[in-house]
């Protein structure tokens, strides 16, 4: 595959950014995840976030998600962790890939 010249940086930037909100705006039509499964939301980096963490394809993935697990997504996706506890961290994952569907959390 042919690597894409230095110009075009600026613009796959922005389809990546595009790309990205479409997968949220899905998502948040998509209620819980399990008729219609969540899409990939890449860490802001670009990198793929299940080439290491498990796919958050529902909502039931996010909850089952292991504290280590949830400090990693909140890393790759710039989520501030402060002081804030492990359920508002999967909270706050949820929201950042777009789920509406806060309930299995509450």
């Amino acid at each position: 595959m042919a690597t894409a010249p230095a110009w075009f940086a600026p613009v796959q930037a922005q389809l990546n950014r595009i790309e990205d909100t479409l997968a949220k705006l899905t998502n948040a039509n998509n209620g819980n995840g399990h008729t219609y499964s969540f899409i990939i939301v890449n860490f802001n980096d670009n990198a793929p976030a299940i080439s290491r963490l498990p796919a958050l394809l529902n909502v039931a993935a996010i909850a089952n998600l292991t504290y280590a697990q949830v400090n990693a997504y909140c890393q790759g996706y710039g989520i501030p962790m402060g002081t804030t506890s492990y359920m508002e961290r999967k909270i706050g994952i949820a929201r950042h890939i777009g789920c509406r569907d806060l309930g299995a959390f509450m």
